[in-house]
């Protein structure tokens, strides 16, 4: 069995191979539950295919469908409500409406880090002690094979190919974008795209992992920001996400 990514949410850990997807889920009595899904024949084919084209729509078609139905709709929710807020202020402001429009696009380009902090507060809050479990329980396995939760308790919450290994890529494209948004404007969007699809297949073929800037930025992500030392529940509930793919391949 090839473990071949996970997710942290709010009380849960997942993990994927190329025919299942675990989740457990830590409940407000202290146990643990658990589902097993085995993924449709699209999932497995983009999963099982790492050559396929244009990387940037594979990768957003994988991220998405690691989302439960919950966290789709909260979401899928955010964005049309955002919208409104955005078009009424554009519509209330007075003035010229191409100027108010432009207003929004220059606030929404120059106020990313204003928005991405609260959200980087939540994420060490509530899913950085998950995060490190689910990095801890793959790191056993692969190491170890099917093995235990002291097993699993040893392992280094930093593992090379965590998703945050594109997060100093990704910030850097996007700030390359926005400097050079006065000379280009909106083809920004599209230089970013070209950017990213070729930092995607840099890692196809190469790893960002095994390159020394991509790998220590991403180092000092999990140090610092995405994962934090697990508590024993947030291990209990990595250990029984692995044990669950587990049986699902017949390992135990």
């Amino acid at each position: 069995m090839q473990i071949i990514g996970g997710m942290a949410g709010k009380g849960s850990v997942s993990l994927s191979s190329t025919s299942f997807r675990v989740v457990a889920r830590l409940k407000s009595d202290g146990d643990i539950d658990s589902s097993v899904t085995p993924l449709g024949g699209f999932r497995r084919f983009l999963r099982e295919n790492k050559y396929l084209f244009p990387k940037v729509l594979v990768f957003m078609l994988l991220l998405v469908s690691s989302f439960s139905k919950k966290q789709l709709l909260v979401i899928g929710g955010s964005f049309p409500i955002f919208m409104i807020i955005m078009t009424m202020f554009v519509e209330n402001a007075g003035g010229d409406p191409q100027a108010n429009v432009e207003s929004v696009e220059s606030w929404m380009r120059y106020s990313r880090l204003l928005i991405l902090l609260p959200f980087v507060w939540v994420f060490y809050k509530y899913f950085a002690g998950y995060h490190a479990a689910e990095h801890m329980a793959i790191a056993a396995y692969e190491r170890h094979g099917p093995t235990g939760l002291d097993r699993i308790a040893e392992q280094s919450r930093i593992h090379g190919h965590c998703g945050g290994r594109f997060i100093a890529p990704a910030a850097l494209v996007s700030t390359i974008a926005l400097l050079l948004h006065p000379w280009i404007g909106k083809a920004d969007v599209i230089l970013s795209l070209i950017v990213f699809e070729a930092i995607l297949w840099i890692d196809t073929f190469i790893g960002l992992e095994r390159i020394a800037i991509t790998a220590k930025a991403s180092e000092w992500i999990q140090s610092y920001i995405s994962t934090k030392p697990p508590t024993a529940e947030e291990l209990r509930v990595g250990q029984e996400a692995l044990r669950q793919l587990l049986l699902a391949h017949k390992e135990l």
